[in-house]
């Protein structure tokens, strides 16, 4: 049996966008690859050099910024000693404006033979301001309730509660999130360092000590890939899994999930 091969364009995209999702809200991606070493300041100034993005170059540190950032990441693997592991971390951007500049990005990055492999992973920030308590927990809820339908969406890798190939959970199932919530009020806990928060690690699939710190959620679970257009079974897909993300988040917010066919 054949799958139809599907793409989506940066129009269609804007198009979803504009139509489907929470506009008043700001999306953050944290974007996960590896760049030739000897290429890597080129990179940077084609991106400043393109007139659509602001990115630099800055040693680890979790600040948001006004402009797109490059870190090290230590979680990444390579054998290949020439390539560098990068995480490309966006300002908070609304959807069409995420789109716009994302395109510029991944067609540098791929002019320059960038890559992924199973250590690199796709992070999206969705902004929570103005959630109370109660949304929060009907948030974690749905997406719980939901884990094993929202898992089919991910790479093997990254289904269920599967140890990442670097030998840490990077993106740990929420089941055990859901009775802690209950428990303790994870809205009024901070974030203190990199562990965990009242037992609950920030380490799952949906992440909620980013809430603290930066007034978002995380969704950690989708596998790394370079790809904007092209959507096709066992392929990395980056468009489609954002806006299938945002679609998500939106309905969970209003418990209409059946609108996405879950």
């Amino acid at each position: 049996m054949t799958t139809e091969r599907t793409e989506i364009n940066l129009e269609q995209a804007q198009d979803i966008a504009s139509n489907l999702m929470d506009n008043e809200r700001t999306i953050g991606l944290e974007l996960e690859c590896f760049i030739d070493r000897s290429q890597y300041q080129s990179f940077i100034e084609d991106c400043n050099n393109s007139n659509r993005l602001t990115i630099r170059d800055e040693s680890y540190n979790h600040n948001t910024r006004g402009h797109w950032k490059i870190v090290h990441d230590a979680s990444l693997g390579n054998r290949n000693s020439d390539m560098r592991g990068i995480e490309i971390v966006s300002p908070p951007l609304k959807a069409k404006d995420l789109f716009l500049q994302l395109n510029v990005l991944l067609e540098i990055l791929n002019s320059y033979n960038s890559e992924v492999n199973k250590t690199c992973g796709l992070h999206c920030h969705h902004s929570l301001e103005g959630f109370k308590a109660k949304q929060l927990q009907y948030l974690v809820n749905h997406f719980v309730k939901n884990e094993s339908a929202i898992d089919t969406m991910l790479a093997e890798s990254r289904r269920g509660n599967q140890e990442s190939v670097r030998g840490f959970k990077a993106c740990q199932s929420n089941k055990a999130l859901l009775t802690r919530m209950i428990r303790q009020d994870a809205v009024q806990s901070r974030a203190e360092g990199q562990g965990s928060v009242n037992g609950v690690s920030r380490y799952t699939k949906l992440n909620l000590q980013s809430y603290s710190r930066y007034g978002t959620c995380e969704f950690r679970g989708y596998q790394g890939t370079l790809d904007f257009t092209k959507a096709e079974p066992k392929s990395n897909r980056l468009t489609l899994n954002i806006i299938t993300i945002c679609l998500i988040f939106c309905f969970l917010q209003v418990g209409q999930l059946e609108k996405v066919g879950i």
